[in-house]
């Protein structure tokens, strides 16, 4: 989510490019590549991939959010997994937009909540 400390329309905005920019890197481009090695140029079974695939892809992107001077929380990086796990769930069998929506809904929701809460 976007710094509480800025104005809820820039945190509606980062949050809404946020959800664009992680599904694009973590679904699009990780989920790509990780099928283009396992499946591809290992030759592993599709079916196999998967889950190795859209659990790499989760850890990733949980492992991510943790970066810079974040310290790790063990429950929110098991709730990141989740939700990339979910996340790439949508992307395969949904595709990139509905994965993108469903991030960046989510995300505009952890900005609005605070927001209501105090008004």
């Amino acid at each position: 989510a976007a710094p509480n400390n800025l104005p809820w329309q820039t945190q509606a905005v980062l949050s809404v490019g946020a959800g664009i920019y992680e599904e694009l890197l973590f679904r699009l481009a990780a989920i790509t590549l990780l099928n283009i090695l396992l499946v591809d140029f290992l030759e592993m079974k599709t079916a196999h991939a998967i889950p190795i695939i859209i659990l790499t892809s989760a850890l990733l992107f949980a492992a991510y959010h943790f970066l810079g001077d974040t310290p790790m929380n063990p429950s929110y990086f098991f709730f990141l997994t989740f939700f990339g796990i979910y996340c790439a769930g949508i992307f395969i069998f949904r595709g990139f937009g509905i994965a993108v929506g469903t991030h960046a809904i989510y995300d505009l929701i952890v900005v609005a909540i605070p927001h209501f809460a105090h008004h």
